[in-house]
């Protein structure tokens, strides 16, 4: 049991599960995929960022 715990926690456990699987489709697992992953947070900002600059040019 000590074994897979220590697995578990320095990220070296191996599963067959799927992405889907892991995460499931919620929207606190996507944020956390995002956390996990760089290049998402950059893909995130980035749309957040284009978006905020469409709604203040729709304003004027």
């Amino acid at each position: 049991m000590s074994n897979i715990f220590e697995r578990t926690i320095d990220g070296s456990l191996i599963t067959n599960a799927s992405w889907q699987d892991q995460y499931g489709i919620h929207p606190k697992a996507l944020i956390e995929y995002v956390r996990d992953h760089w290049l998402w947070s950059v893909v995130v900002i980035i749309a957040i960022i284009s978006g905020l600059v469409g709604k203040i040019a729709g304003l004027f």
